[in-house]
């Protein structure tokens, strides 16, 4: 929740190389058919999210799609992953700590300290890393 009693919700669908091509092209050729498709990609995930949890409906007041374009224009991320690396069923899932040994006041943030790394992760590095020097220096928060 912010200050202002609104929560966001994010949902994430995991995108290949195929869903780059299909969304680069059409943000290419034509970007009013890429702001029409965001848009109609937009109301499939309300009409989910409402047909799942009845009690929004009338309540989402901004709805936005992010696809693999927004993550290569905006970020530069390559084929627009907002992933640095992608976990397989024979991966092991290690999250660092954010404390590097010997060194003393250093917390470490970014992109591959948690799987599957990338935007999302380097947020939450971030946050923790935030989280411990504020414990360190014993700041509420």
């Amino acid at each position: 929740h912010n200050a202002s009693g609104k929560t966001t919700v994010q949902i994430m669908r995991t995108q290949g190389a195929a869903d780059f091509a299909y969304w680069k092209g059409l943000y290419s050729a034509d970007r009013a058919a890429y702001k029409a498709e965001k848009l109609k990609l937009a109301a499939d995930w309300q009409a989910r999210l409402v047909g799942r949890y009845p009690e929004l409906a009338g309540k989402i007041e901004f709805l936005d799609i992010t696809t693999p374009v927004t993550y290569e224009r905006y970020c530069g991320a390559y084929k627009g992953s907002y992933m640095s690396f992608m976990l397989t069923p024979g991966t092991a899932f290690k999250i660092i700590k954010g404390r590097i040994k010997g060194l003393k006041n250093c917390f470490a943030a970014g992109q591959w300290l948690q799987p599957p790394g990338g935007l999302p992760g380097a947020a939450a590095t971030a946050k923790f890393a935030v989280q411990r020097i504020c414990k360190r220096e014993r700041i509420k928060l």
